[in-house]
């Protein structure tokens, strides 16, 4: 299977990628749609890889911010045919941060070596989710970050914040779709240790006690049970 420019798959895997969070907790699924975004985002020119961006963030929020119809529809409520309008319009419009992210990084960032390309492309991922974190109040939802709390790359959360945990993250899974392609021997090999260096050093950081136990205090919390509609 072609995988650099190809519209299709990076749909598909934009839907895969929500997977990786709750309720579904299937990190491994996270991984498999960014290494295949890479992968798409190969040799190709940057308004081609905007629209590869765009179709991997309609994946992505189509299937990961769903929700949103149900909020508009059964809360609303808004008719079937407006609250559908909405969403699809969220989700294009949200999907545009996807296809600037993908532009710049093919335009500014991606060079020959793979191995430089996975962590320019990790910084060009981290880039976007903090701007998601504050641009027009922002929209901090499907992080990769928080997919990774079943595994050891969660153990760099205390160190960066859930942005450290992104970057690690995708570093991995950008070197692994390296170390398939056609690198010679050397850069593919740097590559590898790009896929598993974020894992050991989550391992090493495991043991560490961040924070000392103080003193215990009894708190109440109040929840109102009223139905939403």
């Amino acid at each position: 299977m072609k995988f650099s420019g190809n519209i299709w798959l990076a749909g598909a895997a934009g839907a895969l990628f929500p997977l990786g969070l709750a309720p579904f907790d299937y990190w491994i699924a996270s991984f498999a749609a960014v290494a295949v975004l890479f992968a798409c985002l190969s040799d190709i020119a940057p308004r081609r890889a905007a629209l590869i961006g765009w179709a991997f963030g309609v994946g992505k929020y189509g299937v990961g911010a769903s929700w949103i119809y149900v909020s508009i529809h059964d809360y609303g409520p808004a008719p079937l045919w407006l609250a559908g309008a909405l969403v699809a319009f969220f989700v294009a419009a949200m999907a545009l941060f996807q296809a600037a992210f993908a532009a710049c990084y093919a335009r500014w960032i991606r060079g020959r070596l793979g191995y430089a390309n996975a962590i320019g492309f990790s910084a060009c991922w981290v880039a976007l989710e903090w701007i998601l974190t504050w641009f027009l109040t922002g929209f901090p939802w499907l992080f990769i970050g928080y997919a990774q709390l079943g595994n050891p790359l969660r153990h760099f959360a205390p160190v960066g914040g859930v942005l450290l945990v992104s970057f690690v993250a995708v570093l991995s899974a950008a070197a692994a779709a390296v170390v398939v392609q056609r690198q010679p021997l050397a850069r593919r090999l740097l590559a590898l240790v790009l896929v598993f260096a974020p894992w050991a050093v989550g391992a090493l950081l495991a043991p560490v006690h961040w924070v000392e136990p103080g003193a215990q205090a009894t708190v109440a919390l109040v929840q109102g049970n009223i139905e939403q509609d």
